[in-house]
């Protein structure tokens, strides 16, 4: 193509987006009636009552949240309980793991898991690989209970 036909095709681009913005901006002018209410009770009250909601004065407002705290803190306070009561019943696991030479992470969490001292293996592989300890597993006897999390079960197996 060349220089004029250029201009020529960008004079072209240039005046058909003119006549669009005339026609869109100027002629164009949708009709918008927006009857504006002026905002009563009587209105407030037709529209709770068709979307089914309610209106609470503040002091209400106030007394039913603060139930609320009080119920939530009766639940926390009963749930402290019950997990204090099941770990009372749950049972201990204590066992010695021998990690030899050649022995992978994964073989070192089959064991925990089939001694019962974690529940999965995911969560441990998880902590491992985030805290980048999967090379500092250290050879040797460890001594470990179903008690421990896993923070302090990765701690003693990378002493």
């Amino acid at each position: 193509m060349t220089k004029r036909g250029m201009r020529g095709f960008a004079f072209g681009i240039l005046v058909s987006c003119a006549v669009i913005a005339y026609f869109f901006y100027q002629i164009y002018q949708p009709s918008v009636d927006i009857k504006k209410e002026p905002l009563t009770e009587a209105t407030v009250t037709k529209y709770l009552s068709e979307h089914q909601m309610v209106a609470v004065s503040e002091d209400n407002y106030n007394q039913l949240k603060a139930g609320a705290r009080e119920t939530s803190a009766d639940k926390k306070s009963g749930d402290q309980s019950k997990d204090k009561a099941k770990k009372d019943n749950k049972q201990v696991y204590t066992t010695v793991i021998n990690i030899k030479a050649g022995m992978t992470t994964k073989d070192v969490a089959d064991q925990l898991l089939d001694n019962h001292i974690i529940k999965d293996k995911d969560p441990f592989y998880e902590y491992l690989d985030k805290h980048n300890l999967e090379k500092y597993m250290q050879l040797g006897k460890f001594k470990l209970s179903s008690d421990m999390s896993i923070a302090e079960i990765v701690k003693i197996l990378t002493k």
